[in-house]
């Protein structure tokens, strides 16, 4: 009896420890919904997410829009898995911004829009644009930028420039404006929340009503959220 009830143990034992590979040896998909999905990845696109699940490895393959992925967790404990397609996977960004400016180009009070247009793991470029207002005066201002992953994976280091054109009259009458150069810092998370910008740039005035231009630095702050 005793070698009967030490061999069922063994074999407890060994279904154990094979399952708790499978579950160590596991994608970790975490959909918006915040639903989690156990699997293994195979592929990713510019659009869907291409898995097998954890349970049906043998099965056929799954797909699921990037769009409703907020992130996923890769398990490199395989080093031939560690490949350029999980690299390329291992990220998935919120893309779009909305936000409130105080400050920079756009004026004293903005609303802007910003997108994601390139996009890799520790480096994205973005394209702002929005209405700022200087008193009386109205623009549509416009940014590009690049941002760097530092510190984690929801912040970067920005920069880049931006340019403005006003309407309406202002005291001084300035037309055009220019923000050159960018350099400060956003928190962008992966998926949908919180976004924060504050940059400082050298701003330029361009054309008043006598020709002249004016120079002068600039401290900005955008706030709002990504989806």
């Amino acid at each position: 009896m005793s070698s009967k009830l030490f061999l069922y143990a063994i074999i407890f034992f060994l279904l154990i420890f094979s399952s708790c590979n499978v579950i160590s040896a596991q994608d970790i998909i975490h959909k918006k919904d915040e639903k989690i999905i156990a699997a293994k990845v195979i592929l990713i696109d510019s659009v869907n997410i291409f898995y097998k699940e954890i349970t049906n490895l043998s099965g056929p393959s799954v797909q699921i829009a990037k769009s409703e992925v907020s992130h996923i967790r890769f398990d490199y404990s395989n080093s031939t898995k560690n490949n350029y397609t999980n690299k390329k996977a291992n990220y998935i960004r919120a893309k779009n911004a909305v936000s409130f400016g105080l400050g920079g180009t756009g004026g004293i009070l903005s609303i802007n829009y910003d997108r994601v247009v390139f996009d890799s793991p520790s480096f994205f470029i973005s394209a702002k644009g929005g209405l700022g207002s200087w008193l009386s005066q109205t623009n549509f201002n416009v940014h590009v930028t690049g941002n760097h992953n530092f510190g984690g994976t929801n912040h970067y280091l920005e920069f880049g420039l931006g340019a403005a054109l006003g309407f309406g009259q202002f005291d001084n009458y300035y037309r055009y404006y220019a923000s050159i150069p960018i350099i400060g810092y956003r928190y962008q998370p992966k998926s949908e929340g919180l976004f924060f910008r504050s940059y400082a740039c050298g701003y330029v005035m361009i054309q008043d009503i006598n020709g002249g231009t004016l120079v002068l630095p600039m401290i900005a702050i955008d706030l709002g959220f990504t989806f």
